[in-house]
């Protein structure tokens, strides 16, 4: 009978649908693709349908075969409304899909600003996607999840910032841009590395110069005392090690 509960909502047949519904028939069955009765309501956007399918219980978070809730496909499309309605009925605002994607970053992927502003509105996990678009160098996403109101300095479970990994990746571009948005050249990992451990560690001069142009310590120790000298030694940079020594720097 799922097949024709399916085919009642692919018609839009409110009345149909719910006589199904009325009769028992399961409201989280899935078609031939994996897909629920809301996954489809979703796609359509349509907001009473979807409402009439959690009035009769279904589940918010359920997944179609790429582990994407209905949450995952109207952040996508940029449903502001359909997103709402989801969060008030319990959907997983962090859960991510088979590919790690939360609802925000498949938000962030198509540029849907009010669906990020409204995501981090309602407590999603910033730390996260701002890492991911660092990482991956996008600057554009970095800069919509910036402006709606997402923490420059958010951390990941290691206490990195997205400064730590623009350093880390000697990514002068985004390093210089999460500056300006105000990112704390001094903060701290759960270790107390501090981003010109990291760029030391990998021995990236320019981005030493930034963080220290921008308010770095030269000599910031982590919980085993050691400086970014120290890191750029043990590494064996020498260039990265002379230009800090050149500073001042010291063990």
């Amino acid at each position: 009978m799922s097949e024709a509960l399916h085919q009642a909502l692919a018609n839009r047949d409110l009345k149909q649908l719910l006589a199904h519904l009325q009769r028992g028939e399961d409201v989280n069955a899935v078609d031939a693709q994996g897909m629920t009765l809301l996954h489809k309501a979703t796609l359509l956007g349509d907001l009473e349908l979807l409402d009439l399918l959690l009035a009769h219980g279904a589940s918010p978070n359920a997944l179609d075969p790429t582990g994407a809730t209905p949450l995952h496909l109207a952040a996508a499309v940029g449903q502001v409304k359909l997103v709402e309605r989801l969060l008030r009925a319990g959907s997983d605002i962090d859960l991510p899909d088979n590919h790690g994607y939360t609802p925000l970053q498949r938000a962030a992927l198509t540029d849907q600003a009010e669906v990020i502003g409204l995501l981090i509105q309602k407590g999603a996990n910033t730390g996260r996607v701002l890492h991911w678009a660092t990482a991956t160098g996008r600057k554009s996403i970095l800069a919509r999840l910036l402006s709606k109101g997402a923490p420059v300095d958010a951390t990941d479970e290691t206490g990195r910032t997205p400064l730590h990994e623009a350093a880390t990746r000697g990514d002068l571009g985004i390093a210089r841009f999460l500056l300006l948005y105000g990112a704390n050249a001094n903060a701290r990992n759960r270790f107390g590395a501090t981003p010109m451990h990291w760029a030391a560690w990998e021995g990236h001069i320019e981005i030493l110069e930034l963080l220290l142009e921008n308010g770095a310590e030269l000599n910031p120790r982590n919980e085993d005392g050691h400086t970014p000298l120290a890191y750029a030694q043990k590494r064996q940079h020498r260039l990265a090690a002379q230009w800090l020594q050149d500073r001042g720097a010291t063990l």
